[in-house]
């Protein structure tokens, strides 16, 4: 499919001081807390409006239709976080950065220089801190603008010829219900429902998705990817602008993506000598120009055949399942 070009605000939302609760819980309850704090973060995303493009390890990625509405979602996604309880001792937090500009579409996934200033900006975002260009916001709503916005020092961005200016929104715990009033016109009823009710969740937004969708681990050498959500892509290849990178002449430089579609892990090749899966030790599967679905564990080697612990080879583990909830619930007495 040809890639299109479309218009749009970029998000990056990431668990800021993943490392240390790695250092401090060990891999499983680390990841366990980085996937609770993820999982507010889709919601808020999917209810201001927004589409999650793809999460990688403990980076969530996101599309808006306008500026307004990425802004009003990352207020939402900070006071939803404030909700978690404290882990490792401290209090789980995120930092978020959005752009808006062209971008190109490419399946669900989008690329291009608006994506990587949004990226730029999120990097230079601290704990608890929502910062976007001075050129996205001044697309924000007027109220906005004037109560919400304090300048920031430029930064240097990789293909931007001039230091981009920044600005940071200022939020609270009640400031996404005076986001949402600046810009009633825009954001639906069901938003505005949501937001009074923060600081405390509704109840509905513990409730899984009424779709199973699959929890998958990648691994291809010191790298390790977590794929979550509806609607999550990784991208494979030579090229350096991948998500992950192939070191393999045999590879292509564009080979293929791991997509999570309609509850299902799907491979999708597009390279020029195929992609070889080995499903759960069984024998390699060649895909070309094609897709296939990955269930359980297998490893996947890229223009030939591999063995599984070679250095070339990428694992999955898709494991099906709806998504962990933030707290178990408490049974009622009975009485």
């Amino acid at each position: 499919m040809a890639a299109t070009t479309r218009t749009c605000c970029v998000l990056f939302a990431d668990v800021a001081g993943s490392t240390r609760l790695y250092e401090k819980l060990g891999d499983a309850e680390a990841l366990r807390a980085i996937e609770r704090c993820l999982n507010r973060v889709e919601r808020a995303i999917v209810a201001c409006g927004g589409k999650v493009v793809k999460t990688i390890g403990d980076e969530l990625m996101a599309t808006f239709a306008t500026p307004e509405l990425a802004c009003h979602a990352a207020t939402v996604m900070h006071a939803r976080i404030e909700g978690l309880p404290s882990v490792a001792g401290g209090k789980l937090a995120i930092r978020v950065g959005f752009h808006y500009g062209s971008v190109l579409v490419d399946g669900v996934d989008v690329f291009g220089n608006t994506v990587n200033i949004a990226s730029r900006i999120a990097e230079v975002a601290k704990a608890r801190e929502i910062i976007t260009s001075a050129e996205t916001a001044a697309l924000l709503p007027e109220a906005v603008r004037k109560n919400n916005l304090k300048p920031l020092p430029a930064i240097p961005v990789k293909g931007v010829s001039v230091p981009l200016d920044l600005v940071e929104v200022i939020w609270t715990v009640g400031a996404p219900a005076k986001l949402a009033q600046a810009s009633a016109t825009s954001l639906s009823s069901a938003v505005k429902e949501l937001e009074a009710t923060l600081p405390t969740p509704p109840a509905v937004e513990e409730a899984p998705p009424a779709t199973l969708t699959p929890r998958v681990i990648l691994r291809y050498g010191k790298q390790e990817i977590l794929m979550r959500g509806h609607a999550a892509c990784v991208t494979l290849g030579r090229d350096t602008g991948n998500d992950i990178v192939i070191q393999d002449p045999r590879a292509s430089r564009s080979h293929g993506t791991i997509e999570l579609r309609d509850g299902k892990c799907v491979l999708v090749d597009k390279s020029s000598n195929g992609t070889f899966v080995s499903p759960n030790g069984e024998n390699n599967v060649a895909v070309s120009k094609d897709t296939f679905a990955l269930k359980g564990k297998g490893y996947i080697c890229f223009g030939h055949v591999c063995p599984p612990d070679s250095e070339g080879s990428l694992s999955y583990d898709v494991q099906v399942g709806s998504p962990e909830p933030d707290a178990p619930k408490k049974s009622k007495s009975k009485g």
